[in-house]
């Protein structure tokens, strides 16, 4: 979701981000039972197991990053090897480290050159997203990867020109979607958000930044969660958040079953201007009417096009006549059998 910013503060201090080199989690050296494992006693006959994966991001240092660990156990579990990876708003790519540990140890890094690394996907998701591929995948193989795409663009208002590259990155900030569930199993996963960009923590003196959500000062960071029993999205005194979960079970679709975004394990973040439910149903029920009033609003061509639909009728019951047939002879293709390849008609 984006969200408008107003800025504006009394004193605004320097703001030094650290480099993203510097925050990145080295890769692990992989243990010998990883390293001999053919099979998960936890999930009989899975293809592939994420031994450790997790999502950061993180506003104050301007990045987005996914870490994992992925055993390939058999053949179909080879096309794990394909990651989908996102693309920033400006089109600028991530940056992709990834290797590939056979069971020997013999380490096959990623190579590809930075032109040719993204490619269409073609086995793990629709081919409007990119994919890396890691080299030699074998059964056996542990796929190791890191993807860090840096957060590089907002919306500010309430500045001056000379000010706007400024807070433009100052401010830049993204707002996390935690998939916690994945197609296959996962033995450990760590999630992390720091809402507050970099200007939101240095500020000094009096600090007033905004986000205005369809129309309306948003001022309350929420989140709708659905996990396993017992666990928990954790808030720091630091205002910061993590969530640690083990041994997720794979998500299985299911035919005729409601929308998998509604029934996997997931953590949606969003900024309102509500904190109850009753009272955002309220006002959105009213910006809803005030939607179709503003469509229904009797406009200066709609009145012309009804004078010449009705004129020479003798009165208000012929007038609505002609009305109701001139209505009725327009062809609504939103709605007309036939009108569409995927009608079910």
């Amino acid at each position: 979701m984006r969200c408008t910013v107003s800025f504006s503060a009394a004193i605004a201090v320097a703001v030094f981000t650290i480099p993203l080199a510097a925050t990145a989690q080295k890769f692990q050296a992989p243990t010998p039972e990883e390293l001999k494992m053919t099979s998960d006693p936890k999930v009989p006959g899975a293809p592939a197991v994420f031994l450790d994966r997790s999502e950061t991001t993180d506003n104050f240092n301007h990045f987005i990053r996914e870490y994992a660990r992925i055993k390939v156990l058999t053949d179909e579990g080879k096309r794990w090897a394909e990651i989908p990876v996102p693309i920033a708003g400006d089109g600028r790519a991530p940056i992709v480290e990834a290797r590939t540990i056979h069971p020997d140890g013999t380490v096959i890094p990623l190579a590809a050159a930075p032109g040719s690394l993204l490619q269409p996907c073609q086995k793990r998701a629709p081919s409007t997203e990119k994919c890396f591929t890691l080299p030699d995948a074998q059964v056996g193989s542990i796929l190791e990867y890191r993807w860090t795409l840096p957060i590089s663009d907002t919306t500010v208002r309430g500045v001056t020109p000379g000010q706007q590259e400024y807070q433009n990155s100052a401010l830049a900030s993204a707002i996390p979607y935690w998939d916690a569930q994945q197609d296959i199993f996962i033995h450990k996963e760590h999630f992390y958000y720091d809402p507050l960009s970099d200007q939101e923590r240095n500020v000094i003196g009096n600090q007033n930044i905004t986000r205005i959500v369809d129309g309306e000062i948003a001022s309350y960071l929420l989140y709708s969660a659905h996990l396993p029993a017992g666990a928990q999205v954790q808030l720091s005194p630091r205002r910061d958040y993590t969530l640690d979960l083990q041994d997720v079970p794979a998500f299985v679709p299911e035919p005729s079953a409601p929308p998998a975004v509604s029934t996997r394990y997931a953590v949606r973040f969003y900024y309102t201007p509500y904190l109850s439910a009753d009272v955002f149903w309220s006002s959105e029920g009213k910006r809803w009417s005030q939607s179709i009033d503003h469509a229904a609003d009797p406009t200066s061509d709609l009145k012309a096009a009804a004078a010449q639909i009705t004129a020479g009728a003798p009165d208000a019951d012929a007038k609505a006549l002609k009305l109701y047939d001139a209505v009725q002879s327009l062809t609504n293709t939103a709605f007309s059998p036939g009108s569409h390849a995927d009608d079910p008609w």
